[in-house]
């Protein structure tokens, strides 16, 4: 992909657009870790053991939701500085605010559903 578009810009923005994407990537990786990990890791060992306890593997991957929620924080500050400065393209920053929305909504879906925090 070509970044003609930031000739002329400083370095610090360039390196502000590589840190939002990156961490948007993070966060979409963790939660997809999330949503494949912890139901296969149940089916493997076998849920039946949930009677005697919460599984360690478990409490991993529902420590993986508060992380990206903390980091949504991060990806609001990001949206909230494209669309203040104007630094990115209308699409990059159209993109970036529907993965910030995208992202809001599945911490909705999971405080829904109890799985945000150690509610158990």
């Amino acid at each position: 992909m070509s970044l003609k578009w930031w000739r002329g810009k400083p370095s610090s923005d360039k390196q502000q657009y590589k840190s939002a994407w990156l961490l948007a990537g993070a966060i979409a990786t963790l939660n997809l870790v999330f949503l494949i990990g912890l139901p296969l890791s149940l089916w493997l060992i076998g849920v039946w053991k949930l009677v005697y306890g919460v599984l360690p593997v478990a409490i991993a991957f529902l420590c993986l939701p508060v992380l990206t929620a903390l980091a949504t924080l991060g990806l609001l500050a990001f949206t909230v500085l494209a669309w203040k400065n104007h630094d990115w393209s209308f699409g990059a920053r159209s993109h970036y605010s529907l993965i910030t929305l995208a992202a809001l909504v599945f911490i909705g879906v999971l405080a829904y559903w109890n799985l945000l925090g150690f509610q158990f």
